[in-house]
């Protein structure tokens, strides 16, 4: 699930979508520099456009370029994210860098998601000096306009500017945001006040529900500068510094009346807002109840206008010191550090944040100061230190611009270096004992947190993956101390260790016994049909690691389904040299973020594959599925690919707020599925009723994730909507998926295993293993390898006859532990007994109607096992097999 992040939503009103004609006007040219270019893109200029890891721009979409800033704006038809239109600043980096690492710009009618400023109307004009994308549209009675604009006085930003003009009476406007989407810090704001410097968060931000919309005024700030950096583990490296310049409010007399402005920065968003009327009491500080109060009163009188400006500054470095160079203008101060991986973080003489430093790889640094500043200090944090290094500069002691600091002598590095096997897959866990701490590889300088919580990046966990490739990782630091390191290659090999013992400043071999195979599977082939990397908004993982993690755990058929965006991996495992280690079966999660009329609770999130993406396309291709029923998605996408599998993913939330990705939880309409009572029933018709100009209705569905990841109580949620869909004969294969976006989150555990007669990768049948998963020949598991056969059925068939025998063959690896089996009939207990480990069990099974039966076996989550896969239980379930018990040839549900 990606409980990791959660999508912004300050007030929400019950107001539904308007519909506007769409007309996209061609550019529009006057003598143009040829570095400005301002157009739609096409076959002859989309290999202009800016790429990356968040590139989502493709045919149809806009393309603005001065030869050093690239931007695309989606088209007025494409659905971006929040909302189901387009017209928005979706990829932005520098030119020919592939350096992308935007997510999307919304701009947000009285701060809510379903008043997302709508896009009617797109232009592009280009001059001798600028080149802009003018976007036009109407809402409420407001006329919206956005242009972005670059020139070639300031190659390096990107300006916006947004005119909002009442024209007639309608809803009251009181307030404006825009939001900037970058769900679990793909992009970490470095908050800063430029006017007051008491307002200046740096990386270190307050936490607040976001439910909570009282408390969200809390977390209110007076804050113009957000420089959203990017992980410096992606390259090239990038960061934003998001400039709120100014917001006037224009009477219709031409009076220009400035505007208070206010920010909310957190791990998932920036917003930047402002009121559209000036505040009865003033306050020069954070806004609070009295200003929020004073909404209820204000709205745009017919003519007024509200006026915005911000800029876009990009630097080419993971830090907001190459932002703030651009616009401080004090001294300069610079140096060299020992150790060219610490970053610095400068405050002023009050405490408050000015900028954070990422030093070249030789440690030398310099930053520019604000003007008039006399004195600062350095936070030097090398990642090894027990604490930062201070140290304080006084800027006024020298006569020269710049101060070159002195950076105290230190003790050699603390460290010990540990060269990891090579030509070996193995996954490699690390703890530490006798008081050494178990360490954390790759973890972000940054320091960024919200609330109490860090958010340490997605390369940061205490083990490492190793498949084989030139790509591994050659070696790591480690801090001095004594080590278990485990090696695993999933749950169907052995479990090995060895000792350390490392001094500092020591190169140390690590020699570990790979792994052998202790558990066979023939005639099985182990999935996972839920991927994320940093092609998903919410994941920074490079795709070559998602690869190496994945093959390290012994995955073999891995399904990429990033957010909203259709990827293929091919070219990567290729590229990587692991083409004979992995099947790549592209795939798409379909991920319900806007509100709309037909859909007030979106679809929720659905994964379809196999799929064939077109990387110049918008999305790489992805389908329409906003504001559209279940149904009609899934209409569209089997008209497209006939045999593909449509899974509804974690479709149970186990939050007392509805959160609109379980889909279960509302049918999209804010209703949610009463296992319990049949489905034509009122509270759950919606899922069988015929949809406009689709063949398929909201259960339609072939698939179900039934456990996602470790959570178990989950599991047993979906697990009773599972039964009561079954139970009325809707058969539906239960799937198992890791859904994850980081290698802190294990990819393929827990996986799914396919029956298929040839079960190598050399011989894999794409055909066959769709076929069996339609048919339900599945299991899931996070350890146990299981095989159900009541007499010769197996999980899918239907078995003729009332009474039968029920063979379940247990098998696993020594260290993972299974000592209970459970036999359920029509999704009620039938007998459950303790096991002494594994083998062969046979059940005698008796009915008396149709009905059908499933397996579970599971074991004690502690010892080794707890250690190689945390908060996991060793666990496995069956898909039924079907009981004909009259022998009529013919199935029928056993009903609820």
């Amino acid at each position: 699930m990606i409980s990791r992040w959660v999508v912004f939503i300050l007030f929400s009103f019950n107001v539904s979508f308007s519909a506007f004609a769409i007309s996209d006007s061609a550019p529009n040219t006057s003598a143009p520099s040829p570095a400005l270019i301002a157009e739609k893109i096409t076959q002859n200029n989309i290999h202009k456009i800016i790429r990356g890891s968040s590139a989502i721009a493709g045919l149809d979409d806009w393309f603005l370029s001065n030869g050093v800033l690239c931007a695309s704006i989606s088209a007025s038809e494409h659905e971006t994210y929040l909302s189901w239109k387009g017209g928005t600043l979706v990829d932005l980096g520098f030119c020919n860098r592939q350096d992308d690492q935007w997510n999307t710009y919304h701009e947000l009618f009285n701060l809510s998601q379903s008043h997302i400023l709508p896009a009617t109307d797109v232009e592009a004009f280009t001059s001798e000096t600028e080149a802009r994308i003018k976007v036009t549209g109407k809402t409420y009675g407001v006329e919206n306009t956005t242009e972005y604009i670059i020139n070639l006085t300031f190659p390096n930003q990107l300006s916006i500017k947004t005119k909002l003009t009442r024209m007639t009476e309608d809803e009251s406007f009181f307030l404006f945001g825009s939001v900037i989407l970058h769900p679990d810090r793909a992009l970490a704001p470095f908050v800063i006040a430029t006017k007051n410097s008491a307002f200046s968060k740096g990386f270190d931000h307050p936490y607040v529900d976001t439910n909570d919309k009282i408390g969200m005024l809390s977390v209110m700030y007076p804050a113009d500068l957000h420089v959203l950096v990017g992980p410096d583990h992606i390259k090239p490296e990038i960061s934003y510094g998001v400039l709120s310049e100014s917001v006037e409010l224009q009477k219709n007399n031409g009076k220009l009346v400035k505007l208070k402005q206010f920010a909310i920065n957190n791990q998932n968003f920036t917003l930047i807002g402002n009121f559209s009327s000036p505040l009865w009491f003033d306050t020069e500080g954070k806004p609070g109840m009295l200003q929020f109060v004073q909404t209820l009163w204000m709205d745009l009188e017919v003519g007024d206008s509200l006026l915005l400006k911000k800029s876009i500054l990009l630097a080419k470095t993971a830090d907001a010191a190459g932002v703030t160079d651009q616009l401080y203008q004090g001294k300069v101060i610079s140096g060299r550090l020992a150790n060219g991986g610490a970053r610095i973080l400068v405050k002023n003489n009050l405490g408050h944040p000015i900028t954070y430093i990422k030093p070249r790889p030789d440690g030398y640094f310099s930053a520019v100061m604000p003007a008039g500043l006399k004195f600062v200090s350095l936070f030097i944090e090398d990642g090894w230190a027990k604490k930062p290094i201070k140290i304080d500069v006084d800027l006024m002691a020298a006569a020269s611009h710049e101060i070159v600091v002195e950076i105290p002598t230190t003790a050699p590095s603390n460290t010990a270096r540990l060269l990891l096997p090579k030509n070996k897959i193995m996954h490699l866990v690390f703890k530490g004992l006798h008081g050494t701490a178990d360490p954390v590889f790759f973890a972000d300088q940054t320091s960024f947190k919200v609330g109490q919580q860090y958010f340490p990046g997605d390369l940061a966990a205490s083990t490492l993956s190793l498949a084989a490739t030139e790509a591994d990782i050659q070696s790591v630091n480690l801090r001095p101390g004594n080590y278990t390191v485990y090696a695993t290659r999933g749950p169907e090999y052995s479990l090995e260790q060895t000792s350390l013992v490392l001094k500092p400043n020591q190169t140390q071999q690590l020699n570990i016994a790979e792994p052998r195979r202790q558990v066979e599977t023939a005639g099985w082939i182990n999935a996972d049909f839920h991927l994320h990397s940093a092609a998903s908004f919410d994941s920074t993982l490079p795709q070559d690691r998602r690869v190496i993690d994945f093959v390290a755990q012994g995955g073999e058929v891995m399904t990429p389904t990033e957010h909203k965006r259709s990827v293929d991996f091919q070219h990567i495992i290729e590229k990587i040299n692991l083409q004979d280690n992995v099947i790549n079966l592209p795939g798409i999660e379909l991920t319900g973020l806007a509100r709309g009329k037909n859909a007030p609770r979106t679809i929720g999130h659905n994964n379809v594959f196999p799929i064939k993406p077109n990387s110049l396309k918008f999305l790489g291709g992805t389908l329409p599925h906003e504001n559209l029923r279940l149904g009609q998605v899934i209409n569209n996408y089997k008209k497209q690919y006939p045999q593909s599998v449509f899974q509804l993913n974690h479709p149970r939330g186990l939050r007392e707020d509805v959160d609109d990705m379980n889909f279960f939880d509302h049918l999209s309409l804010g209703k949610g599925y009463q296992p319990n009572l049949p489905l034509d029933d009122e509270k759950n018709k919606t899922l069988i009723e015929k949809l406009q100009d689709s063949a398929y209705r909201d259960i339609d569905f072939d698939a179900i994730e039934l456990l996602n990841g470790s959570d178990m109580e989950r599991y047993k949620a979906v697990r009773e909507d599972w039964f009561s869909l079954l139970s009325q004969g809707y058969k539906k294969t239960a799937t198992a998926n890791s859904d994850s976006h980081g290698v802190n989150q294990l990819p393929a555990m827990p996986r799914t295993y396919v029956r298929l007669q040839r079960d190598s990768i050399s011989e894999f049948d794409r055909r066959e293993f769709i076929a069996n998963v339609f048919k339900g020949d599945v299991f899931g598991t996070t350890g146990p390898i299981i095989d159900v056969k009541l007499d010769k059925t197996g999980m899918g068939e239907i078995y003729a006859g009332a009474q039968g025998t029920l063979t379940v063959e247990i098998k696993v690896a020594e260290w993972i532990p299974v000592n209970q089996l459970s036999v359920l009939v029509n999704g009620k207990p039938y007998k459950t007994q303790s096991l002494p480990g594994p083998g062969i069990y046979s059940i005698p099974i008796a009915v008396k109607k149709d009905s059908y039966v499933t397996v579970e076996v599971s074991g004690n989550a502690d010892g080794l096992y707890q250690t190689i896969y945390p908060g996991f239980t060793p666990f496995a379930f069956s898909n039924p097999i079907y009981i004909d018990a009259d022998k009529n040839n013919s199935w029928q549900q056993p009903g609820l």
